[in-house]
C-alpha cells in the first residue's frame, strides 16, 4: 500500500449530548486524517487516525513529504432537462343514449354500497358530535366493563385498524383516543 498524500479533517459528531459542544459547529471533534493510498492497483481512501506517524509505523509504509489538502468534494451537477411538451387534450367522451331494446331498469344507474371504511367514519364522526358517555365509550371500545386492563387490550387491537398509517382515518383515530381518554378518566 502505497500513501499518496493525507490530510487533517475535523469533525462533528451531531450527538445532541456530546460533551465538546459539537452540534452547534464550534468545537468540533479531531484532527482525523485521512489519505488517499495505492492498494492492489487502485486508488483507495483510507483512515489513518489522530496521527498519521503511528498509522506510518503500523504499516511500514513512509508518509508522502508534507500533508496535502482535502481534495475537493464531489458536486451535484444541475441537470438540464428540456420541457416536456404539454399532454393533448382529450374532448370528453359523449353520453352513450340507451337502446330501444333495454328495460329502464337496466339503464337506471346504482349507487355504490357503502364501504365498511365510510360507515366506520361515519361512526366516528358521529359518536365526536355527540358528547359521549362511559357507556358510548364502552360499546365503541366493544368492552363490557371499564377495567383498565381491558381498556388498554381494547385500545390497541382497534387502533392497529383505526390509525391512519394503518389504513384507518384520523376522525376514527380520533373518537379511539376519545373513548380511551373518557374511560380512562371514569375508571380512576
Amino acid at each position: 500500500m502505497t500513501l499518496l498524500r493525507y490530510w487533517p479533517q475535523m469533525i462533528c459528531c451531531s450527538n445532541p449530548r456530546c460533551a465538546r459542544g459539537c452540534t452547534s459547529g464550534m468545537y468540533p471533534h479531531g484532527p482525523y486524517f485521512y489519505g488517499d493510498a495505492m492498494l492492489n492497483g487502485s486508488l483507495r481512501r483510507v483512515y489513518l487516525g489522530k496521527s498519521p506517524e503511528a498509522w506510518s509505523q503500523k504499516n511500514k509504509t513512509p508518509l508522502p513529504s508534507a500533508a496535502a489538502p482535502p481534495p475537493p468534494q464531489p458536486t451535484r451537477k444541475n441537470k438540464t432537462t428540456t420541457p416536456k411538451p404539454p399532454k393533448p387534450v382529450q374532448p370528453p367522451k359523449p353520453r352513450s343514449t340507451p337502446n330501444k331494446t333495454t328495460t329502464p331498469a337496466q339503464n337506471k344507474t346504482t349507487t355504490p354500497a357503502p364501504t365498511p371504511e365510510s360507515a366506520r367514519m361515519k361512526a366516528a364522526s358521529a359518536f365526536l358530535a355527540s358528547k359521549p358517555t362511559a357507556k358510548d365509550a364502552l360499546r365503541w371500545l366493544n368492552i363490557d366493563r371499564p377495567d383498565k386492563d381491558l381498556i388498554r387490550k381494547a385500545y390497541r387491537t382497534l387502533a392497529g385498524t383505526a390509525h391512519p398509517d394503518k389504513g384507518g382515518t384520523t376522525i376514527e383515530m380520533q373518537a379511539l383516543n376519545t373513548a380511551k381518554d373518557l374511560l380512562t378518566r371514569w375508571t380512576k
